[in-house]
């Protein structure tokens, strides 16, 4: 009766740390994740700075500050063979008509 006993208890233990470590690696992954997207932020704010930066006539040769794809839109900063992993950025603002 003992053997079955001390057999339920380790059973428990070992069912119990199998769980703690699958939310501990869910956790894991979500970190990554928020860790990741940060560092686009950076990148794409950067990248704007950098851009807002030079000279008007070189930003208006490059294509202009609005509605510029080259420049703001779907930029890979991290490139991966999994396609969930790769990491974009693009910046958005809205158009100012000037009337």
């Amino acid at each position: 009766m003992l053997v079955l006993i001390v057999i339920v208890l380790l059973s428990l233990s070992a069912y119990t740390f199998s769980d703690l470590m699958l939310a501990e690696n869910g956790a894991t992954r979500v970190f990554s994740q928020q860790s990741q997207a940060q560092s686009l932020v950076q990148s794409g704010a950067a990248a704007t700075r950098m851009f807002l930066s030079t000279t008007l006539e070189v930003r208006q040769q490059n294509g202009g500050v609005y509605s510029n794809a080259n420049y703001f839109q779907g930029i890979l900063v991290a490139d991966s063979p999994e396609p969930k992993q790769r990491g974009y950025y693009a910046v958005l603002a809205p158009e100012m008509d000037s009337q």
